[in-house]
């Protein structure tokens, strides 16, 4: 029986404010700094230069348009390598290990964060970017930590995530 995959993709588009590859570069070295030996890969649309701490580096097409790439977000399914993939935004810092994370999400198709907290654990109070949500009585969900594994519905969930993105 071949045995499952499991890695962390890190999406990272550089804009004209923000390195957000060399972001997943600190990303990476949080994960290693946690003792986790899992894979690392980063998903780019750009050359990201010195990239020595990813497992892997894996070049996109990108479709997104303006500063803010979050219109790329779909293409992590397709382009992950894992059968179990965590993906991680390119601006967070990992502090300690996932381990348990990894054994809660087992067995389900896709799970999306809710309830950010700060570095002290405290629930994140900021909603500059929350209107949309909040003004739609909409889930507080953060995709900045997304678990998926292969799956029917994993897959209708991101296809269904590039039909939103292409039809803004």
């Amino acid at each position: 029986m071949k045995q499952l995959t499991e890695g962390y993709v890190v999406l990272a588009q550089n804009n004209s404010d923000t390195d957000y590859v060399q972001c997943a570069r600190v990303l990476a070295k949080s994960i290693r700094a946690t003792g986790d030996t899992r894979p690392v890969t980063l998903i780019t649309d750009r050359d990201p230069g010195d990239h020595q701490i990813f497992d892997s580096v894996v070049m996109m097409k990108s479709t997104a348009t303006g500063e803010w790439r979050l219109g790329d977000d779909w293409q992590v399914y397709e382009l992950s390598p894992y059968d179990r993939t965590f993906k991680i935004e390119s601006d967070v810092v990992i502090t300690r290990p996932l381990d348990n994370w990894w054994e809660i999400c087992r067995g389900r198709s896709i799970l999306v964060a809710t309830g950010a907290r700060n570095y002290y654990q405290q629930p994140a109070t900021s909603r500059h970017y929350r209107h949309v949500i909040d003004s739609n009585g909409l889930p507080d969900v953060y995709n900045g930590l997304t678990y998926f594994e292969r799956s029917t519905l994993a897959r209708k969930f991101f296809n269904a995530i590039r039909t939103l993105f292409e039809n803004w």
